[in-house]
């Protein structure tokens, strides 16, 4: 679920943390508190074909989205180029049958360096391993066809 608020003056997000933090406790619950003026970091996985990774682009440009991209890792080089135009930085990591493995454990410690907030999948034509998918849970989100108005709630 998500909420939005606005805070009195006299109480400031941390206060509003470490009390709410006693309530979620009693209900065991996996909250977060984030100032709306602060930009969650992703990191961006894609393939070869670029319509998404170019939406996310454009509306990070444009302020309709608001996100710090840190990060675009593909399997493929195509991007490099277009990403670092952009400011971004770009890792190419290549993925077989017998390197997904080490590739998986690589792409979890560029999302630590990059202090990752989330991970969306723009087309990343890869399957994530149920061990990545425990490690990132609740932090991955697949786009695929979900901006593209052609191709709503797919």
């Amino acid at each position: 679920m998500r909420v939005h608020a606005r805070l009195d003056a006299h109480l400031t997000l941390a206060r509003l943390r470490d009390e709410f933090a006693t309530v979620a406790a009693g209900f065991e619950m996996r909250w977060m508190l984030i100032d709306a003026d602060e930009k969650p970091r992703a990191a961006i996985l894609v393939s070869k074909t670029g319509h998404c990774l170019n939406d996310l682009l454009y509306r990070v440009r444009t302020g309709q989205l608001r996100i710090d991209i840190s990060v675009v890792v593909s399997n493929h080089p195509d991007f490099e180029q277009l990403v670092r135009s952009h400011g971004i930085d770009f890792v190419h990591l290549p993925v077989a049958p017998d390197t997904k493995a080490r590739a998986e454990e690589d792409l979890l410690k560029l999302i630590e360096h990059h202090d990752i907030d989330f991970v969306v999948l723009a087309r990343y034509m890869q399957v994530l391993s149920d061990d990545v998918c425990a490690r990132l849970e609740g932090r991955v989100i697949n786009i695929h066809h979900s901006f593209l108005p052609s191709f709503k709630g797919a």
